[in-house]
C-alpha cells in the first residue's frame, strides 16, 4: 500500500516508498498525470450508488430506471456523485435519481431528481444531512395545449412572440432562413404556414430544416424536406404537414422556405438573434437570403448572403409542433 515515509522508520527504503507515494499522481518526468474519473457503467438496470462511485454511467436504456444515493450523513459531507445517461435514451426512458435519506435540493429523497434529457447528466454532493445538485437541469419550453384538445404551435425554445402578426412577401427561386436554437433534445411531429396573397399561378413550397453553424449558415444535408407543398392559384389559408417524427439534437437551426411562385405568408415575430453592425432605427435581422432555383433542397446548403433589417423581430412563416 502506498504510505508516506516516516522520519527515523521505514528502514531503509523510505526513498522507494517517496516515489511510489508521487508515482500516485506524478509521471516519472514530474509532471502531473492526467486524471481519471472512477466510472461504473450501468447497463439499463436500477443501480445503487456506492460510497465508492464517483461517475455513474447509464450506457444502455429500454425502460425507466432509479439510481439511488446512499443515505446522506456526516461521513459523507463533501462527497460527490455524477450520474450520466451515456445512452442517449433518457429523454424515453428517464433515470430517477433517489436517496433513501435526506432531500435533494429541498425535494423529498423519495422523489428525487429526474434526467430526461438524451446524454444529461446530474451533479450531486452530500452536505452531511442532505443532497444538492451544483446545476440546474433545463426547463423545457413546452407547448400549450387545450385541457383534452388541440397542441398549439410555437417556434422551438422561442417561448415569446411580440404580439406581431403581419405579412411577409416570399419571392420565387429564393432561399429564406429564418434562425431557431434547441436547448434540449426535441422531435418535429407537425408544421404549417397561412398564405395571405395567394400566387399569380400554382404554385410549390418547400419547407425545410438544416443544422446551422456558429456564423448561423447551413451545414450538411436538410435534416427535414416536406418534398414540395402545392398551393394553387387562388388559395389563401393553412396549409400544414402532420406525423413527422425529425429528430433535433441541442444545436442551431434555420427554417428553410423555397417557391417556384412568389406569394405572401402571415409572419409571427419572434426575438431575433441578430442586429446589423450599422446600427439605426432599422437594425434588427427578420430573415436571411440567397438566390435559389426551386427544387429539392440541396447538400450541403446554400449560403445566405443578404439581410432584411426592421425595427421589428425575426419573421417566422412556417411554426411547428414538436415533442419533448
Amino acid at each position: 500500500m502506498t504510505e508516506l515515509p516516516t522520519v527515523g522508520g521505514s528502514g531503509n527504503v523510505w526513498g522507494n516508498l517517496l516515489l511510489d507515494f508521487l508515482g500516485v499522481s506524478l509521471n516519472a518526468d514530474g509532471t502531473l498525470k492526467a486524471p481519471i474519473l472512477p466510472r461504473t457503467a450501468v447497463s439499463d438496470a436500477n443501480y445503487t450508488i456506492l460510497a465508492t462511485d464517483y461517475l455513474v454511467a447509464y450506457t444502455a436504456l429500454t425502460a425507466a430506471r432509479t439510481a439511488t444515493l446512499p443515505a446522506a450523513a456526516a461521513s459523507n459531507a463533501g462527497q460527490m456523485w455524477i450520474v450520466k445517461d451515456e445512452s442517449g435514451a433518457a429523454a424515453t426512458y428517464a433515470i430517477a435519481v433517489k436517496t433513501s435519506g435526506g432531500n435533494i435540493d429541498g425535494v423529498s429523497g423519495s422523489t428525487g431528481k429526474t434526467i430526461s434529457i438524451n446524454y444529461g447528466k446530474l451533479y450531486v454532493y452530500s452536505s452531511g444531512g442532505n443532497y444538492y445538485t451544483l446545476e440546474s437541469l433545463p426547463v423545457k419550453s413546452g407547448l400549450a395545449q387545450i385541457s383534452g384538445g388541440a397542441l398549439q404551435f410555437g417556434v422551438p425554445t422561442n417561448e415569446l412572440f411580440t404580439g406581431t402578426v403581419g405579412t411577409t412577401g416570399l419571392n420565387a427561386n429564393q432561399i429564406r432562413y429564418v434562425f431557431f436554437k434547441v436547448d434540449y433534445p426535441i422531435t418535429i411531429t407537425a408544421w404549417q404556414f397561412d398564405v395571405s396573397a395567394t400566387p399569380a399561378s400554382n404554385a410549390n413550397v418547400r419547407v425545410g430544416i438544416y443544422r446551422a453553424d456558429g456564423a448561423w449558415q447551413p451545414i450538411g444535408a436538410p435534416l427535414y424536406d416536406n418534398g414540395g407543398t402545392a398551393v394553387a392559384n387562388g388559395f389563401t389559408g393553412v396549409k400544414s404537414a402532420t406525423g413527422l417524427s425529425v429528430a433535433l439534437a441541442p444545436g442551431r437551426y434555420l427554417t428553410a422556405i423555397n417557391m417556384d411562385i412568389a406569394m405572401s405568408m402571415r409572419a409571427y415575430q419572434v426575438g431575433s438573434r441578430a442586429i446589423d453592425g450599422g446600427m439605426g432605427t432599422t437594425p434588427i435581422v427578420q430573415k436571411v437570403v440567397n438566390s435559389q432555383t426551386y427544387g429539392a433542397l440541396p447538400t450541403p446548403g446554400t449560403v445566405w448572403n443578404a439581410t432584411n433589417l426592421a425595427a421589428g423581430g425575426m419573421q417566422h412563416s412556417v411554426l411547428w409542433q414538436w415533442t419533448e
